[in-house]
């Protein structure tokens, strides 16, 4: 073959590698063209690579590059929020306004009774009382004649009421109460004529103890009386009385209550722990304190607003037995007779009104308190005859009446103190000319 013939075979074959290169270069840059951008990739940074011999020489570096400016903020679009009116208030019902109230007081003190609507009763000044019995009387020989003296038993402490600083609510608390009676009592050495009349006065202290119990629906109350001396010599007389009272047991319990008032009952029981009374003339005499008394009462108590409350007690007193009498010739003292005391009937009513009221002065509250008081004999008294002296009840039957006045003062939240005076209202019947009290409790 010759050269003009090989020429011809190797030109078209080189033709073909070059177009087919070509079309491939094409398809490649349309392919390139048809993929997203790549970012390069990031050089490594430039690090200073010292020469031997040049460690002091400091490291190159490479100066910082400016921070790029951040691209502004575009504030997002706002929608301004909806706005749903508040619903309407509805006016407080009457006679709420201590209910939302948080802070501890008196109530939460006196009166934490589970499941009973009546915390707001507890702050209910209790009834101030009036009570001053009268003694047991005896009329013997003397040098003057025919003398009329009291018997001063059990310290002149010899009953009590339940009504006296109480309420018809179960409370956890501790008291004093003082308890002035004036000419209470007394010796007349002639009673066929005036002119030797002697009145006494007494003053009696009294300690208790209220705390309550199952559930805080019961209590029981202890009360221990005191007196002042009761001695007395004059005339050939001697009358010595002692001055421990009898222990009183008031058990309460509370029988229903609402937000305006409440209802108890209970009993009181009087036991026999107080000294006994010495008579000496020509002839000696003891009269022994051993009778029982029990006390059945219902007690009320109505708050029909925020400033006025009532109380109310009734209460009979029934006493179990009677107190020895004993004639002492100067030999083995004589049983000559047993002196039975009179079934009493006691009726307590009581009005008050808040006068002031802070929850935060150190005097929290005061109020003015208004009460009358009927305590009247169901049988006819015992009287026992020694030879011409004469022991008993000797006027029989009587009834008293007496008006009590008085103010509460409620100090800070758990502390109250009372004074308070009673006033007989009959002229005949009366156990003393008047009384001033002062009362003094301590809840918790």
């Amino acid at each position: 073959m010759s050269s003009r013939s090989l020429s011809c075979v190797v030109f078209p074959r080189r033709l073909a590698g070059v177009l087919a290169g070509l079309v491939l270069s094409l398809e490649t840059a349309i392919f390139a063209a048809e993929q997203p951008p790549v970012a390069p990739a990031p050089l490594p940074p430039l690090v200073a690579v010292p020469e031997p011999g040049d460690e002091a020489a400091p490291p190159a570096t490479v100066p910082p590059v400016p921070p790029k400016p951040p691209a502004a903020k575009v504030a997002p679009r706002t929608v301004p929020p909806r706005v749903t009116p508040p619903p309407p208030v509805r006016p407080p019902a009457p006679d709420q306004g201590l209910r939302t109230t948080p802070t501890p007081s008196l109530d939460q003190f006196s009166m934490r009774t589970r499941g009973t609507p009546s915390l707001r009763l507890a702050s209910v000044p209790n009834m101030l009382g009036d009570f001053g019995m009268p003694f047991p009387n005896a009329i013997v020989d003397t040098a003057k004649g025919e003398t009329l003296l009291s018997l001063p038993l059990a310290g002149a402490g010899l009953r009590s009421k339940v009504s006296e600083n109480n309420k018809a609510l179960p409370m956890d608390r501790v008291y004093f109460q003082y308890n002035h009676f004036h000419n209470a009592g007394g010796v007349d050495f002639d009673i066929a004529t005036s002119g030797d009349e002697f009145a006494n006065h007494v003053d009696r202290y009294t300690v208790g103890l209220e705390k309550t119990f199952w559930d805080r629906l019961w209590s029981v109350d202890l009360r221990m009386p005191f007196a002042g001396s009761q001695d007395f010599s004059a005339y050939g007389l001697d009358v010595s009385g002692g001055c421990v009272g009898n222990l009183d047991v008031i058990v309460k319990r509370l029988l229903t209550a609402g937000d305006q008032g409440a209802l108890a009952a209970g009993i009181g029981i009087n036991t026999p722990t107080g000294s006994d009374v010495q008579v000496t003339t020509s002839r000696q005499f003891s009269l022994e304190n051993e009778a029982v008394h029990l006390s059945p009462f219902l007690g009320a108590l109505y708050r029909p607003n925020e400033q006025i409350f009532y109380h109310g007690f009734l209460e009979v007193d029934v006493p179990l037995n009677g107190n020895t009498l004993l004639y002492d010739p100067g030999a083995t003292p004589t049983t000559v007779g047993l002196l039975t005391e009179q079934t009493l009937l006691k009726v307590d009513v009581s009005a008050g009104r808040w006068l002031y009221r802070n929850p935060r002065a150190y005097v929290t509250g005061l109020a003015s308190i208004v009460e009358f008081h009927y305590t009247g004999t169901l049988n006819d008294g015992d009287v026992i005859y020694v030879g011409g002296d004469r022991f008993g009840n000797l006027l029989n039957r009587f009834d008293l009446a007496h008006l009590t006045v008085g103010l509460h003062a409620r100090i800070h939240e758990n502390t109250t103190l009372r004074v308070g005076g009673v006033f007989p209202l009959n002229e005949i019947d009366r156990a003393f000319d008047a009384e001033v009290q002062v009362s003094l409790n301590r809840y918790f």
